[in-house]
């Protein structure tokens, strides 16, 4: 038995009032059956939270098994999870939960080591993880239809907080692709909107189109296909593509390159840009390569982008 990787990552879990930031482990060559525990040491941690279960790779995603096996799913294994594009060989990947020095800021290197007793084997191996900050606590309101009524009531009188930032973010409404509201003293203000020629939602199903899927439906299938791909191949193109604005706002000007009313209708001048300056468009008979991933890895990245602007400066 051995370990092979002791990586950081971006995750963080809840423990009590605090977020504890994941740890991913390697472990390879274990024995399936017997019960076995992976935990860390280090001077910079305050808090660990040993993983218990059963090494086991059938067991993977189980509350007492491993969170995933690399040889059989690649997807987790990409640097938007890690704090670098792990080498992920073999083995199967435990996560454990720690809290480190307070006194350690955000981007810090610290020293670790990882333990695993499985039976009478034992293994340890060194790594260098670093210190990330949690973001925002977020609650997740259902997908109903463009009402920012609907959404705002949701999200602010069920979030139990006194006061919030409410973004509401889809393809567009009547007008607006993106709006967003200050919730407080249980009312709301909106503060900002982006119109519906600037639509980080219609872009993402535009793409979704180029790459031979169903627009306006099958946007959840680049979303599963991003992780597979490698962000950087296209993130120039779409860093290009979409302007982040001083104001919080954004602008993306490929949308408005629809003059006609056949070309608003079917958005095909947007769609002879992505012909000439992205990929040419994948017919939804032809099979999906490593350009396709990469561009769906790519617009995926662009879209956390977005959203993280539109939070961060407001």
């Amino acid at each position: 038995m051995r370990i092979s990787s002791v990586r950081s990552t971006y995750c963080f879990v809840a423990t009590g009032d605090r977020l504890a930031q994941v740890i991913r482990v390697v472990v390879a060559d274990a024995t399936p059956i017997a019960p076995a525990e992976v935990t860390l040491v280090g001077e910079g941690l305050q808090w660990v939270e040993p993983w218990r279960g059963c090494l086991d790779p059938t067991w993977a995603g189980r509350a007492d098994g491993p969170a995933w096996v690399p040889s059989a799913d690649a997807g987790l294994g990409t640097p938007a999870r890690f704090t670098s594009a792990p080498n992920l060989p073999d083995g199967v990947v435990v996560e454990v939960p720690v809290l480190f020095d307070p006194a350690l800021p955000a981007g810090s290197v610290v020293a670790i080591r990882a333990v695993v007793q499985s039976g009478e084997a034992r293994a340890e191996a060194g790594g260098d993880v670093v210190v990330r900050e949690p973001g925002w606590r977020m609650l997740m309101v259902p997908h109903f239809h463009y009402d920012p009524v609907w959404w705002n009531t949701q999200a602010g009188y069920t979030s139990g907080w006194d006061e919030c930032l409410i973004v509401v973010n889809d393809a567009m409404g009547e007008m607006e692709s993106l709006s967003v509201y200050d919730f407080h003293d249980g009312k709301f203000e909106k503060i900002r909107t982006v119109a519906a020629n600037d639509s980080i939602g219609i872009l993402y199903s535009l793409v979704t189109l180029h790459l031979g899927f169903d627009f306006n439906s099958d946007e959840y299938k680049i979303m599963g296909l991003a992780p597979y791909g490698d962000p950087a191949r296209y993130r120039k193109f779409f860093e290009e593509a979409v302007e982040l604005c001083p104001d919080g706002s954004i602008r993306i000007p490929m949308l408005k390159l629809n003059r006609t009313r056949e070309e608003r209708e079917n958005y095909t001048a947007t769609r002879a840009y992505l012909d000439e300056h992205l990929i040419a468009r994948r017919a939804p008979d032809q099979s999906v390569n490593g350009n396709h991933e990469d561009v769906a890895a790519a617009l995926q990245e662009c879209l956390e982008r977005v959203v993280m602007h539109v939070c961060e400066h407001f």
